[in-house]
């Protein structure tokens, strides 16, 4: 018989009660979590996910042709071989390597709930549908419980992670959401034809767009692109069929 699983949904990283053993959904929409899933679906072999640029840099070192890649507020970072952009990332660039990957957020979130997390999943709206269908099938092989985490910028709410968080509670049952899950799932749901002007209007999106990056905002607008969803194993996400 199936665990009755709760999903929780928290609304940013600074200050958050995190639940021990928990399957942890980790949603950074604007980009991390759209990188991450780009990368593999692309072809990766692995991402290693990695707070500081120093570390990211001695940590490439351990991987024949490993790809660094990263940004800080937005903005490449120098010597680097990539920015945190999924809407650029082509198949010649990343097939069969492995990329350390360093974020503003994204990455430190991953580091934070590491100690926390039974497993840890990647999602975005890019991979909605198969993110929670992963979850579940998680949730029941160890009879525990997921919390949706969407990441947020530099500690405070983001509108997009909220949405995508949403999306992804909205597949499970409802009698199985936290009155958070509910409200964020309601949320995304109320009109899905203004995702992409509500992610666009955001802190982030406006950041992106002062760079004139709109490729970015707009690929990771769209929902269920892909079924690849990255688990972290042995100090990497990889695809969830490669464990």
């Amino acid at each position: 018989m199936a665990f009755d699983i709760v999903i929780d949904a928290i609304p940013y990283l600074e200050a958050q009660p995190f639940f021990d053993r928990n399957i942890f959904i980790l949603v950074d929409v604007l980009r991390t979590s759209s990188t991450i899933i780009t990368a593999l679906a692309n072809g990766a072999q692995r991402v290693v996910a990695v707070g500081d640029i120093e570390e990211a840099k001695t940590i490439a070192k351990e991987f024949e042709g490993a790809i660094l890649a990263g940004e800080r507020f937005g903005v490449e970072i120098p010597t680097f071989d990539l920015n945190n952009s999924p809407a650029k990332l082509s198949k010649s660039d990343v097939k069969n390597k492995t990329i350390v990957l360093t974020t503003t957020n994204g990455t430190r979130a991953i580091n934070a709930i590491k100690p926390f997390a039974k497993e840890i999943l990647i999602g975005a709206l890019i991979n909605t549908y198969a993110v929670a269908n992963v979850a579940k099938t998680l949730a029941n092989k160890y009879r525990t419980n997921v919390t949706i985490l969407a990441v947020g910028r530099i500690g405070k709410f983001a509108i997009e992670d909220w949405i995508g968080a949403g999306l992804i509670a909205s597949r499970f049952e409802i009698n199985q959401l936290t009155e958070r899950a509910k409200s964020a799932a309601i949320y995304a749901n109320y009109d899905q034809n203004k995702i992409k002007s509500f992610i666009e209007s955001s802190e982030t999106g406006e950041r992106l767009k002062s760079f004139k990056n709109i490729e970015d905002i707009e690929y990771c607008s769209k929902a269920n692109l892909t079924d690849v969803v990255p688990i972290f194993s042995n100090g990497a996400f990889v695809k969830f069929e490669q464990v």
